[in-house]
């Protein structure tokens, strides 16, 4: 009741269709202790490459732990690294991320949280850029979540970027900072 493990077979790389030959796999082990601390580690091992670049093998870790601190309060961090065959040379190049999220409930319907996120892909392996310091990119978020009902959340998210290089466009021009608004609607089906 207290671990899971799984081992998975995937086509590749958060896709459903088959863009080479080569199958990736992938395991997860989860520990929950109490019902106030859960452990996570999950990985990726598969190969990236096409026709046309051939193989380009990736390995992908991710952790994360959670914990909630009272009925109001909870917190989670996650960091996550990657390294992969770079697509023009034989060199391999890595990215990496880290994540500390936090949410408080100001009553049983509408709670407040927070993430702060730092995303390095130097090497642009995930994200091509195509300036000299890739993706480096640290972002700030705020948001107000109302539910309803207990499987229903409406969500209004404000968040704010600031990277190393202009990767992010607005009308003509790129620029090293932006921001954003989103609202969604999620719904839980059991």
């Amino acid at each position: 009741e207290k671990i899971t493990m799984a081992f998975v077979i995937l086509n590749g790389w958060q896709i459903i269709t088959e863009t080479n030959e080569s199958k990736s796999v992938g395991l997860n082990f989860n520990i929950k202790p109490s019902a106030k601390t859960e452990w996570n580690y999950s990985n990726y091992f598969g190969n990236e490459g096409t026709r046309l670049t051939g193989t380009k093998m990736r390995f992908f870790n991710h952790a994360y732990y959670k914990r909630i601190f009272s009925r109001n309060f909870h917190s989670a961090i996650s960091f996550d690294i990657g390294n992969q065959q770079l697509l023009d040379a034989d060199e391999r190049g890595y990215w990496h991320t880290g994540m500390l999220i936090t949410q408080y409930a100001l009553t049983e319907k509408f709670a407040l949280a927070g993430r702060i996120e730092y995303y390095h892909d130097r090497d642009q392996i995930v994200i091509q850029t195509e300036t000299p310091k890739g993706f480096q990119t640290v972002s700030a978020t705020l948001n107000v979540n109302y539910s309803p009902t207990p499987n229903a959340v409406v969500r209004l998210e404000g968040r704010l970027y600031n990277s190393k290089d202009y990767v992010f466009t607005n009308g003509e021009y790129p620029h090293g900072n932006n921001g954003l608004i989103v609202s969604s609607i999620t719904l839980k089906f059991e």
